[in-house]
């Protein structure tokens, strides 16, 4: 039963990697300069920086101190899902987050990585059948915390489930965040087999290029039509219901 469900598992992710084009190449860069900085990358000649900061530490010295050594930086926000929930070390996630296969080419891949100098990065999982949906709208959530969810111009999307999606997953997940950014937000989506039973979603909003788009106006009521359409975990609601739909029978 085991070898089985091995085999037909193998044969889906061979299915599923049909849609993914290529897959990046990623450099660590040893990182002694900044203390702010946890972590150093390179992808396509772009050097990275990914800081843990909580929102009021946020100030425009930061990016004075980096700006010749780093072209993207990505802020977790240290109160936020990504940084509370994620076990795993940085090094590995990120790791895994921009050299897993990527959809839907290298050149939306790249439009992604150019899009600004700034990026947020947020978490989302889902716990009901709404699965994608619930999953990426939670990352929304999640950056909101730190955001304005309306300035970011391009995003990366990284999901992590125990069985592999449909094309279409990955579709409606990109319908979602340009329903958040703007319909011709460059949006790239990678994958990663994991082994938990909760679709999880990790978002990197980017394109902010200074600290007045990236930092949200809490008086702002930003997207809140999106959040009222938002699935939420409804499997003991869908229980309870017990719908007797009488249909006519077709002969």
């Amino acid at each position: 039963m085991q070898s089985n469900f091995k085999f037909t598992q193998k044969n889906a992710l061979n299915s599923l990697n049909e849609i993914f084009t290529f897959s990046p190449s990623l450099d660590f860069i040893s990182n002694s300069s900044f203390k702010e900085v946890s972590l150093m990358f390179r992808i396509d000649k772009t050097n990275i920086g990914v800081i843990p900061i909580k929102l009021d530490e946020i100030k425009e010295s930061l990016l004075n101190n980096t700006e010749n050594h780093l072209d993207l930086i990505i802020f977790i926000n240290k109160l936020g899902n990504f940084n509370l929930k994620v076990k795993e070390p940085l090094k590995n996630l990120f790791q895994e987050i921009f050299a897993s296969p990527c959809f839907p080419s290298r050149e939306e891949f790249i439009k992604v990585l150019k899009a600004g100098r700034l990026a947020v990065a947020s978490f989302g999982q889902s716990k009901s059948s709404f699965k994608i949906d619930e999953a990426v709208r939670n990352a929304l959530r999640d950056a909101l915390k730190i955001t304005n969810i309306t300035s970011a111009k391009a995003a990366f999307l990284h999901i992590q489930f125990n069985y592999p999606l449909f094309e279409s997953d990955f579709h409606r997940a990109i319908e979602i965040l340009h329903e958040a950014l703007n319909e011709q937000a460059p949006i790239c989506c990678s994958f990663k087999l994991g082994k938990s039973k909760l679709l999880k979603a990790f978002l990197i909003l980017t394109g902010f290029n200074t600290i007045e788009e990236l930092i949200r106006n809490k008086n702002d009521d930003i997207l809140s039509y999106i959040f009222n359409l938002e699935p939420e975990s409804v499997t003991n609601e869908e229980q309870n219901l017990n719908l007797d739909l009488d249909l006519p029978t077709i002969d």
